[in-house]
């Protein structure tokens, strides 16, 4: 059959019966064996941070507060950090910020309410939660981005409205979901 398109599975198949790429036998849960490369050879596929460098894993792995964090970001992805940044503390005020999971973290009575983080295209707002689905869905659906995160593309105006208010349900979730402190009575023997 002229002009069909090569199965890339069936010529790595091909190519490790000739020898030409090492695989190995391993034994299939039914009791077979399948040719499975080994883990070191398999090609990894790493997102590439800000700053660029495809050598390292994370360009922005040192930064140990957020200004730091935003400081090193492109000046198009600072500008948009800083918009966040600016939109969810002025709805929560009384919030902390941190590096957590090498992004910036806002935290409200020690718990986390919500990440941002940066990367070459878009800056991303974590997690999104049923509470704002249900209030803010319609508005949303535009950035959604998988089931919990919100991407904003660097080359369009960031909805700094739509964060303050998502960053407000956030606070009624966290304060109504606040731990209850028992007293000793309650605990019962133990």
């Amino acid at each position: 059959m002229t002009g069909a398109l090569p199965n890339p599975r069936l010529e790595l198949a091909g190519a490790a019966k000739q020898g030409r790429i090492p695989f190995v036998r391993r034994p299939t849960p039914s009791g077979g064996r399948t040719l499975v490369r080994p883990r070191r050879l398999r090609p990894q596929l790493k997102r590439i941070p800000l700053g660029g460098n495809p050598l390292r894993s994370y360009s922005m792995a040192k930064t140990g507060t957020v200004a730091d964090y935003i400081a090193q970001a492109s000046p198009v992805a600072r500008r948009a950090l800083k918009q966040l940044r600016t939109a969810i503390k002025a709805a929560a005020p009384g919030i902390t910020e941190r590096i957590s999971y090498r992004i910036p973290t806002f935290e409200l009575d020690g718990r986390y309410l919500l990440y941002i983080a940066a990367f070459r295209e878009h800056v991303s707002v974590y997690p999104v939660t049923r509470g704002m689905v249900a209030r803010y869905g319609k508005a949303m659906a535009r950035y959604r981005a998988g089931k919990g995160t919100l991407r904003f593309p660097l080359d369009a105006p960031i909805p700094t409205g739509l964060v303050a208010k998502l960053a407000k349900v956030r606070v009624e979730e966290r304060r109504a979901s606040a731990p209850r402190s028992r007293s000793r009575a309650a605990v019962g023997p133990g």
